[in-house]
């Protein structure tokens, strides 16, 4: 059962999770409703769009809220201003733990006004946006919605966060900083160091990725189960981030294989299948990439075309489906796989395996498949620059899924794409 202290989590625990600090195993619960929360952690430093949100949302909270700022060395932007540190306090608080979700019901909770139609249902439409902080999405996205009642009549994602530099310990989208490293290394050094390491360390962050959205998408649904158990993962995951060996790698995937029956299982179905579908047309039309591309049957993956994935026996996770449940069981599918990766890469590193085939290698540039889709690098001018393509596509494509849902089934269709709030280069 999911304990610990409500806590508003600035920008999001995935991103935390990322970062190698777990709100949950640090005694929190991430919750989205600011009024509940007994906590708050924030980033010492955080992109300019998000200051306006974040300083409304602490000056509503009452004041025996306990605010605590930790560092994010990969987030750009400025210093928290001293008035949001200064509402730090000391105190530890009393209050009963609660367990289950965290009590964000985020369906059928709108309030509207206006006159009933013909069936009696109130239609009159409204406009909102959700985010871009406390929401059950990424910190940084702009959900903005017409809604008729509680169901969805148009819907836009905007993605507000954008890289005010590029380095290697600043990366263009501070949800993939391992595999921003190892591309932007490779167009620095043009031979990266310790390839075999750089396999498993963007391979690790690959796993830590889908299981940090999975257990998004699990508090969306109300599943404390299944929070339960991406935590157990992701701690099994962390520990083998951290000084990856043979013991650790073996209880991640342990972990990652206790998940397989509830992530295939009728419940889960029972809120995923048949929504937000995505065909092969669909990924042709719009240039989708990455894991929403594989859930539709479309197989393309850089690491199909580099040579150190080919010594590795790397073939790409597909499904048919193209929905919900696909990007669902998909995503579990490639956290497996990519633990089993960054174990082989890492016995080839001990071995001292040679020749080292150059990783992340591509026509002109450079390429890393990162947890949402490659990631390239190239010289021009003098200059470095980057690109994630496929992004803004799948913020484009989440955004039509939704309209026609009732809201509950919207957020789940726009959670299942797992969407950056950054954009990314050219």
């Amino acid at each position: 059962m999911v304990v610990g202290r409500p806590a508003l989590v600035v920008p999001d625990d995935l991103a935390w999770t990322l970062w190698g600090v777990d709100p949950y195993a640090d005694g929190l619960r991430p919750v989205s409703d600011a009024g509940s929360a007994r906590r708050v952690l924030l980033p010492d430093r955080l992109p300019g769009p998000l200051g306006d949100a974040l300083r409304r949302l602490v000056e509503d909270l009452p004041a025996d809220r306990r605010v605590e700022v930790r560092a994010a060395p990969a987030l750009g932007g400025r210093r928290l201003e001293r008035v949001l540190a200064a509402r730090t306090v000391d105190e530890d608080d009393d209050e009963e733990e609660g367990g289950g979700h965290d009590g964000d019901h985020h369906g059928d909770m709108m309030a509207i006004t206006g006159s009933p139609g013909s069936d009696g249902l109130v239609m009159e439409p409204i406009d909102t946006v959700l985010g871009p902080l406390a929401g059950p999405l990424p910190g940084g996205l702009a959900i903005s919605v017409r809604l008729a009642g509680d169901v969805v009549e148009d819907c836009r994602v905007d993605a507000l966060l954008e890289a005010e530099e590029i380095a290697l310990d600043r990366p263009p989208d501070a949800l993939a900083p391992s595999a921003w490293g190892a591309v932007l290394s490779a167009a620095s050094d043009e031979r990266p160091e310790r390839p075999w390491a750089a396999v498993a360390a963007v391979e690790l962050e690959r796993a830590v990725s889908h299981v940090a959205w999975l257990r998004t998408l699990a508090r969306l649904l109300g599943w404390a189960m299944l929070v339960d158990g991406c935590t157990a993962a992701l701690a099994a995951l962390a520990a083998a981030r951290r000084e990856p060996d043979a013991d650790d790698l073996n209880r991640s995937l342990d972990a990652l294989a206790s998940l397989r029956g509830v992530v295939r299982g009728r419940r889960m179905g029972a809120r995923t299948r048949g929504r937000a579908v995505v065909d092969v047309a669909t990924v042709a039309a719009h240039g989708l990439t990455g894991p929403v591309a594989r859930a539709a049957g479309h197989a393309e993956d850089a690491r199909s075309n580099d040579a150190a994935y080919a010594a590795l026996g790397f073939t790409p996770v597909v499904e048919g489906d193209g929905d919900a449940r696909a990007r669902t069981v998909l995503r579990h599918a490639e956290a497996i796989a990519a633990v089993e990766l960054a174990a082989a890469a890492l016995v080839r590193r001990e071995a001292g395996a040679h020749p080292l085939p150059a990783p992340f290698a591509d026509a002109g540039g450079w390429v890393v498949e990162g947890p949402r889709g490659p990631l390239r690098a190239w010289h021009e001018n003098g200059a470095v620059l980057c690109s994630a393509a496929g992004a803004d596509a799948a913020r484009t494509v989440a955004a039509r899924s939704a309209i026609g849902q009732e809201w509950g089934g919207a957020l789940v269709c726009l959670a299942s794409f797992d969407l950056s709030p950054w954009r990314v280069g050219a």
